[in-house]
């Protein structure tokens, strides 16, 4: 009897399932960035000007995406020095 079945990947044949995968990854992310945007400023949360929404955009992604785990970041200063 086949209780289990063991598949081996070439390189080759796994890379479009890892694409694939990362791409779908990276929609995901963007909608829930595009989310928060959008629920901070219907709720009037935080109002941000464009270089501070792209900063929280890039922190985002790069959390949501990343392959590691995220490591805080102590800011010391301003976005504007």
């Amino acid at each position: 009897t086949a209780t289990t079945e063991i598949y081996a990947l070439s390189l080759h044949d796994a890379l479009p399932i890892l694409i694939s995968a990362r791409e779908k990854i990276v929609e995901g992310a963007v909608s829930m960035v595009k989310m928060a945007l959008d629920q901070l400023s219907e709720e009037q949360i935080v109002t941000l000007d464009e270089e501070r929404k792209a900063a929280m955009v890039s922190n985002l992604l790069v959390v949501l995406c990343a392959d590691e785990p995220a490591q805080p970041v102590l800011n010391t200063g301003t976005l504007y020095q």
